[in-house]
């Protein structure tokens, strides 16, 4: 085998011809293209293995090209097949910003040099939390939002100031609380694992305690009393609507039938009622 060293090789167009295309190829004994250089007078656009075409390109089915060193690209870069990484896609300049790769089957989201998102190899997502339990976990406050931004629906599980939980509809905007809309068939409230404590059904009626409540309000599977409210003469309320109180000042039960406030029979009344001035 013979060897031929070149310190140059300069392909130039004549200066009488400046748009001659300036092209330096290797072919086999077929003729096929092994390696294609050509440039314009502008400077060289086109470097081609086992092709002509294109800005850069390597034709090889059967095997792979390695760069031992780092490359870059100004441009954009296109893959049509799969690109391979060892661990992560770093931001240029941000190297605290990360797409990674940090085990099989699992991807993370990396910002500040801390993980934030992680997509686990069983297709469970989590926020905040690199062990996801569910299809969704996040670990913190959530807020849904309307498209302007302002209104929406606000999750509060780390309130450990108010010892409980809040979800509020709230409008950011203006700054005020807003209604809240559940749309169900029947709205159970449990405690505990199960204990279901209040049923409004779709027809309206309330139960307490009660899975079937037959009328607006049930409480007859309770065995304790209801709490009635309570106040002296003065702080009776207004209105045309019937009331049931106790009076502190009287140390009597009374009802108003929308005209008249009605003492009703009692221990200290034994008699019947008594309308009170």
């Amino acid at each position: 085998m013979s060897t031929l060293r070149v310190s140059n090789i300069e392909a130039k167009a004549d200066v009488s011809s400046p748009t001659v295309d300036e092209k330096i190829k290797f072919t086999n004994s077929s003729g096929d293209v092994l390696f294609h250089l050509d440039g314009k007078t502008s400077g060289i656009t086109t470097v081609g293995i086992n092709t002509t075409g294109n800005t850069f390109t390597v034709n090889n089915t059967t095997g792979d090209i390695s760069f031992s060193g780092s490359v870059t690209s100004s441009g954009v870069s296109t893959f049509t097949s799969d690109v391979s990484i060892a661990d992560k896609i770093v931001h240029i300049g941000d190297t605290d910003t990360a797409i990674r790769f940090p085990s099989a089957d699992t991807i993370t989201a990396e910002t500040g040099g801390t993980e934030r998102l992680r997509i686990t190899s069983s297709g469970n997502v989590g926020i905040g939390t690199d062990n996801p339990a569910a299809e969704l976990e996040v670990y913190g406050n959530a807020r849904f939002k309307d498209t302007d931004g302002s209104h929406g629906i606000e999750f509060y599980p780390d309130v450990a100031s108010l010892g409980y939980q809040r979800i509020i509809s709230y409008n950011r905007t203006s700054t005020a609380y807003e209604d809240l809309s559940i749309g169900v068939n029947d709205f159970v409230i449990t405690t505990g694992s199960s204990s279901e404590r209040l049923r409004i059904t779709s027809s309206g009626n309330i139960g307490i305690n009660s899975t079937s409540p037959k009328t607006n309000l049930d409480i007859s599977q309770q065995t304790g009393a209801v709490a009635l409210p309570q106040g002296t003469t003065a702080q009776r309320p207004s209105g045309n609507a019937p009331y049931i109180r106790y009076n502190t000042t009287n140390s009597a039960l009374e009802f108003y039938n929308g005209t008249d406030w009605v003492e009703i029979i009692s221990d200290y009344f034994p008699s019947g009622s008594v309308i009170l001035g």
